[in-house]
């Protein structure tokens, strides 16, 4: 393979590289007690919804457990009610590779998400099996690609059963169209392809 030609493929390969953009995450166990999480986090919206006790509202950080609660008020003494029957994480564009950390509070077996694609697509859904050991996060891994909505539900819609996320990761689903940034590598990069090429010739000459 001549020198033209492997600076053209590591051109491609930067390009490739800076189209899968990098995986983020959310620890809401390093957040203040009592934080209001809503949209502070670009492309994310957090939100409370079901049937339940409190309808509606933002969840917050919740002071015994150290995560991110389907709760919008922190009671003294560790005990945060009522609740909501779902945490709604909604993403403005589709993501990948989505996971959370999650502590259901209690034994209750029942608690389970939903993630959504593009027109409320039910991507999957999984029980999250539960225990009675507090004060512990276990890792949950969201099945599906271009995930726009993700549900975490307490498993009743008329009882105020608390749980707790400690972290979300996800990472922002590739785009077909290249980025401005990676046009313009694009564009560097056959530029130089091109001078290389005239130098060749013009050694050969």
């Amino acid at each position: 393979m001549n020198v033209p030609a492997r600076f053209l493929m590591f051109c491609v390969a930067l390009v490739m590289a800076t189209a899968y953009a990098k995986a983020e995450t959310i620890t809401f166990s390093t957040l203040p007690i009592g934080t209001v999480v809503n949209t502070q986090y670009p492309g994310v919206v957090f939100s409370l919804e079901g049937s339940g006790p409190l309808t509606s509202g933002s969840p917050i950080v919740d002071e015994a457990y150290g995560g991110l609660m389907n709760a919008a008020t922190v009671v003294n003494g560790g005990f945060d009610y009522p609740t909501a029957s779902i945490l709604n994480i909604a993403f403005t564009s589709g993501v990948n590779d989505v996971s959370f950390q999650f502590d259901n509070d209690g034994d209750n077996s029942t608690s389970e998400f939903i993630a959504y694609g593009p027109g409320d697509t039910v991507l999957s859904s999984q029980n999250i099996s539960g225990d009675s050991t507090y004060f512990t996060m276990y890792p949950v891994t969201v099945a599906g690609s271009d995930i726009t909505d993700l549900e975490i539900t307490n498993g009743y819609d008329d009882e105020n059963w608390e749980f707790t996320v400690g972290s979300l990761t996800y990472s922002p689903a590739v785009s077909v169209t290249p980025e401005p940034s990676s046009l313009l590598l694009l564009g560097t990069g056959l530029l130089g392809l091109g001078g290389a090429i005239r130098r060749k010739f013009a050694s050969a000459n």
